[in-house]
C-alpha cells in the first residue's frame, strides 16, 4: 500500500508491488503504463501519466478531490468498481476511462482546471456502467472545445427530484445507450447521437436541454416521463406504453420511422405521446397494441396529439394484430384511431353483470353436483356429448345438460362476386369475465384472427344472449381449405 502526500515519481521498468494507491494530497507520476488493484483520489491529490500512459484501477477506484492531469488516463477495468463522491472538485484534465461500473453519488466532476483548450474527456466504454445517482453536475473552466463526454456503454441518470446538467461547451456524444429513470438530465445543447445502434431512453423523469435537440441516428424511446425541449429524429422515434409528454416541437425526418405503443385497460387513456408544439410529420408509423390493451369496439381515442401538424406518415402499420382491427386518421389536433373490430368480444359495459361461472354452475347443475362434483359440472367436461365443454356453454349461453350441436353455423356468403365465410354462434353478455377469439386457418396449423363482427342480434328475451355473426376480412374463393374455431383466451372464475 502507498500512501502519500507529497510528490511520488516513478520511473521506467520495474516497479515495487502496490495493491493500493491513495493519492492524497499528493502527486503521484508514471512514465508508463500501470496497473493497480486500488486507486484512491483525495485531498486535491493529482495523478501524472506521462507519455499518454494509462493507469488502471483493476478493483476499485475512488475519486473525491483532485486531478487527472493532462495527457493521461485514468481506467476503471471491466468488472471493476468506482465512485465519484463527495462535494468537492473531481478534475479532469486528461481522459477518465470508464470499463466497470462507476457511480456518481457526489457533485463537481469538472473539465480543465491548469490551462486552456485541454483536451478532456470522460468515457464510458462499451462494456461500462456508468450511473448518475442524484444531482452530480458535469462543468467546465478555461472553455475549450474539446471538453466531452462519450458514452458507448450504458449511461443511467437516477434520483427523484434531482438535477443533473452538462455545461456549454463541454459535448456529449452517445454511440451506447443512455436511460434517465429519474430525476432531471439536462444535457446542455451540445449533445449528439451518432450511431444507428445507439439508444437514448427516458422510462421516468425528465430529459431536456437548452436548445433543440437532434437524434440524427439510432433511436430515441419516449416510455413514460417527459422531455423538455424540441426534437428531430433522423432514424427511430418510439413511445409508449406509458403517456408520454414533449414540451417542444418534434420534427420527423423521411426516412425516420416511428412506433406508437398502445397500452392500459379499456376506457382508460392509450394516448402514447402528446406534442405540446407543432407537429412536422413523415415517413411510416407503425401501431402496436402493448400488453394489457383493452378497447370496446367502436370506440374512437388518439394515439397521438399534438397543438398543431404538418405533412403526415406515408403508410400506417399494425392496424391489425391481436384480433384487433383499427382504422386511423390524422386530424388537426391528434392522429386517431378507432376500433372497428374488438380483439375478442367484449360486451357493452352497460350490459355486463355480475354474473359468475360459479353462480351459472350453480343454476344449471344440483347443488351437490356443483358444489363438490367436479366429474359433470368442472368447465373441461362434457355432461351432455355435444363437443361442447362447460365453460364454452357457459360462454354461449346454451344448456350444459341438452344436447345441441346447431351452433357455431358457417355459411359462405356472396359478396360482389366474391365469397367471404361467416360463422354465427351465441354468446352470453353475462359471462364477461370470459373472452372469445374466433381464428381462422388454412391448414389446421396455422391460426389467426382474420374475422370481423358483422352483427349481434339479441338471442332471447332478456338480450342476454346475443347471437354474433363474424366474416372473413379477405375473400375465400381461391383457398382449398377454411377453418374456423373459437378460442377462450381469459377466463377468471
Amino acid at each position: 500500500m502507498l500512501t502519500t502526500n507529497s510528490t511520488v515519481i516513478f520511473g521506467t521498468g520495474v516497479y515495487p508491488t502496490i495493491d493500493t494507491l491513495d493519492a492524497n494530497a499528493a502527486t503521484i507520476v508514471f512514465p508508463e503504463d500501470r496497473s493497480i488493484p486500488n486507486v484512491t483520489i483525495q485531498g486535491n491529490g493529482r495523478i501524472t501519466m506521462q507519455n499518454g500512459s494509462t493507469l488502471t484501477a483493476t478493483n476499485t477506484l475512488s475519486f473525491i478531490r483532485g486531478t487527472i492531469t493532462n495527457g493521461g488516463t485514468l481506467a476503471l477495468a471491466n468488472g471493476g468498481i468506482g465512485t465519484l463522491a463527495g462535494s468537492s472538485q473531481k478534475w479532469i484534465d486528461g481522459t477518465l476511462r470508464n470499463h466497470g461500473t462507476m457511480t456518481y453519488t457526489g457533485t463537481e466532476v469538472r473539465f480543465g482546471v491548469d490551462a486552456s483548450n485541454l483536451i478532456s474527456r470522460l468515457e464510458n466504454a462499451s462494456d461500462g456502467t456508468f450511473v448518475i445517482d442524484g444531482g452530480g453536475d458535469f462543468a467546465q473552466w478555461n472553455g475549450s472545445p474539446n471538453y466531452r463526454i462519450e458514452n458507448a456503454g450504458t449511461w443511467i441518470k437516477r434520483g427523484e427530484g434531482t438535477l443533473t446538467q452538462v455545461s456549454n461547451p463541454v459535448v456529449m456524444e452517445n454511440t451506447g445507450t443512455i436511460r434517465v429513470e429519474s430525476g432531471t438530465f439536462n444535457v446542455y445543447n451540445q449533445f449528439a447521437q451518432t450511431d444507428s445502434l445507439a439508444l437514448t431512453e427516458v422510462v421516468g423523469g425528465t430529459l431536456t436541454s437548452n436548445g433543440a435537440l437532434s437524434f440524427a441516428s439510432g433511436t430515441l424511446s419516449l416510455e413514460s416521463g417527459s422531455l423538455g425541449q424540441s426534437i428531430s429524429i433522423g432514424e427511430m422515434l418510439t413511445a409508449g406504453p406509458g403517456n408520454f409528454t414533449l414540451n417542444g416541437n418534434l420534427t420527423i425526418g423521411t426516412s425516420s420511422m416511428t412506433e406508437l405503443k398502445l397500452g392500459s385497460g379499456a376506457g382508460l387513456n392509450h394516448t402514447a405521446l402528446a406534442v405540446t408544439g407543432t407537429a412536422s410529420l413523415d415517413g411510416p408509423l407503425q401501431i402496436t397494441l402493448a400488453e394489457g390493451f383493452e378497447e370496446l369496439e367502436s370506440v374512437v381515442f388518439p394515439a397521438m396529439t399534438y397543438a398543431s401538424s404538418s405533412g403526415g406518415f406515408t403508410t400506417v402499420d399494425g392496424l391489425t394484430q391481436s384480433g384487433y382491427i383499427l382504422s386511423s386518421s390524422l386530424d388537426p389536433t391528434a392522429l386517431n384511431l378507432t376500433v372497428v373490430q374488438s380483439g375478442g368480444l367484449v360486451a357493452p359495459l352497460s350490459l355486463i353483470n355480475s354474473f359468475t361461472f360459479a353462480i351459472w354452475r350453480s343454476d344449471n347443475f344440483s347443488t351437490f353436483h356443483a358444489e363438490n362434483d367436479f366429474s359433470k359440472c368442472g368447465p373441461d367436461q362434457d355432461p351432455d356429448s355435444d363437443g361442447m365443454c362447460n365453460l364454452l356453454e357457459y360462454t354461449m349461453g346454451s344448456d350444459p345438460l341438452s344436447w345441441d350441436r346447431s351452433y357455431p353455423r358457417v355459411k359462405l356468403v356472396d359478396i360482389n362476386g366474391l365469397t367471404f365465410m361467416d360463422l354465427t354462434y351465441p354468446r352470453n353478455l353475462d359471462a364477461s369475465e370470459a373472452r372469445l377469439v374466433l381464428e381462422f386457418s388454412t391448414d389446421l396449423l396455422n391460426w389467426s384472427q382474420l374475422t370481423r363482427v358483422q352483427s349481434m342480434e339479441p338471442a332471447n328475451a332478456d338480450a342476454s344472449v346475443y347471437w354474433v355473426t363474424e366474416r372473413t376480412v379477405f375473400p375465400v374463393d381461391n383457398i382449398n381449405l377454411g377453418l374456423f374455431r373459437l378460442r377462450i383466451v381469459e377466463a377468471a372464475f
